[in-house]
């Protein structure tokens, strides 16, 4: 079965022609909401479920061309690691400053999308005071939203779904 997905999709990117940036619409998403006046405690929810989602988008192979290996600073995300999960203003302003380079990174990877997108990039400052990161999370979940949308309707691929 496995054999048989893998050849449909192939076969789906190798003959598709059309303007999306993914070959499919991505099944995960974000679904904290912006926080446009939230707490710290909001801020830093939201900048850990943008970067749980962005280390999972980057490794799907299916809606992109192959899966992003970069090797974005914010995949690391163990206790002794540069980019532990948020739980302070400053390690808030840390993961998402952080977050915005490899997200800007990723959307305007060569061969990697469909077809190159420059208009999920987050040109927001950088996170600095309570007031800027509430800016700059909501801006990263608005692009990351956008980016995810950029595929081909009507779910043209197939994937596997373990038991």
């Amino acid at each position: 079965m496995t054999q048989l997905v893998d050849s449909h999709n192939a076969a789906f990117k190798a003959a598709y022609a059309g303007s999306a940036k993914h070959y499919d619409v991505d099944e995960l998403t974000i679904t904290r909401a912006a926080v446009t006046s939230g707490s710290l405690a909001e801020c830093c929810a939201l900048v850990n479920e943008c970067r749980a989602y962005f280390k999972r988008h980057i490794a799907d192979a299916v809606v992109h061309k192959i899966a992003d290996a970069t090797g974005y600073d914010v995949e690391d995300n163990s206790v002794d690691g540069d980019f532990p999960d948020a739980t302070d203003q400053a390690s808030a302003d840390t993961l998402a400053n952080q977050l915005k380079a490899d997200f800007n990174d990723h959307v305007d990877a060569t061969g990697v999308h469909a077809n190159d997108d420059n208009t999920a990039v987050t040109a927001t400052d950088g996170a600095g005071t309570l007031a800027a990161l509430r800016t700059l999370a909501s801006d990263i979940r608005a692009k990351m939203l956008t980016h995810r949308g950029l595929g081909v309707a009507g779910n043209p691929t197939v994937r596997l779904l373990p038991l």
